[in-house]
């Protein structure tokens, strides 16, 4: 049975006469045609370019969340390393805590006379120097030491991971000041020259302070053994002189055992993050993981002692 042409065919059998006509009419009337048939069609063009910017937007958005140095990454690792800060934190007040109490009841309730210490710490803001900076100051005393003394000119800036501040001497910077950031331990004040100071940080090869352990126990955190932290030039530092009698568990917090520097608290040194005994050792062979991260130092604090005016006014 014969079947009559359907729409399509007479849609394409018009578009392909239109177009002959639009070829053999003057070149005026093609013009308007042409203007006309844009004119209809721009409507459509806008929503699909629109729709086009949309995906784009989209693509890139998805994109950005996914990388690594996005905006949102990193407002991600600054919400976890200030949630990692708050509970360090509050394991260190529990842990001082529970010290307070047992010494408390060690005491016999005496009555004590109240005193005012002889010194009182402060602490110094200092920024680090970046290694551009440094270099526009090659004529300059970095350390009050020169060629007589066996250091070479930019000695302090050549290589890449020192850690150089803005602060030295006539800011009261002297060595072997502690250096923090926040409550954490960056390391100490090797090298003091008029207006900059270089840092030893806890990983360098020769570092040594006093820490103590910070055990999780069922009771909470509690102070435990006492040793000597010392850095490798590694990644990593040693935790030495902890007796094979203790408790030693991966995760505990390592902060200085000494306040002598009348700091409320002490510091976080970093977790550790290995204990090995092996069969009759005397002592634990620990692995720390630093809390600090050389590479994001901008600001830090560099702690001094000074006389309290209190007792110099009561002399």
């Amino acid at each position: 049975m014969h079947r009559s042409p359907g729409a399509p065919f007479w849609l394409v059998l018009a578009c392909c006469l239109g177009g002959v006509c639009l070829q053999a009419a003057p070149q005026s009337l093609a013009s308007l045609w042409r203007q006309s048939v844009h004119d209809l069609l721009q409507p459509g063009e806008r929503a699909a370019r629109g729709i086009v910017d949309a995906l784009n937007r989209g693509r890139t958005w998805l994109a950005t969340r996914e990388q690594p140095g996005s905006e949102h990454a990193d407002e991600h690792r600054r919400q976890l390393a200030a949630s990692t800060q708050t509970i360090r934190r509050l394991q260190l007040e529990l842990a001082q805590a529970h010290a307070e109490l047992a010494k408390a009841r060690q005491e016999y309730g005496l009555p004590v006379q109240p005193t005012d210490p002889l010194f009182r710490p402060e602490l110094v803001e200092a920024r680090r120097l970046g290694t551009e900076l440094a270099g526009l100051w090659p004529g300059r005393n970095v350390i009050d030491v020169g060629s007589s003394s066996g250091v070479a000119s930019a000695a302090l800036i050549v290589e890449p991971e020192t850690v150089l501040l803005d602060q030295g001497q006539q800011a009261g910077i002297a060595g072997e000041q502690p250096v923090f950031t926040g409550r954490v331990v960056v390391g100490k004040i090797a090298d003091i020259g008029r207006w900059t100071s270089r840092v030893q940080l806890v990983t360098d090869a020769g570092y040594r302070g006093f820490a103590r352990l910070v055990h999780q126990s069922s009771q909470g955190a509690r102070f435990g053994a006492e040793g000597i932290l010392e850095g490798d030039g590694t990644a990593h530092c040693r935790l030495e002189w902890i007796p094979s009698t203790a408790t030693v568990s991966v995760g505990d917090l390592v902060v200085t055992s000494q306040t002598d520097g009348g700091l409320p608290a002490p510091m976080v040194y970093g977790v550790v993050v290995s204990a090995e005994l092996t069969d009759e050792a005397p002592r634990w062979n620990i692995r720390v993981q630093p809390a600090m991260a050389a590479e994001r130092l901008q600001r830090v604090q560099v702690l001094r002692a000074v006389l309290n005016p209190l007792r110099q006014l009561t002399e």
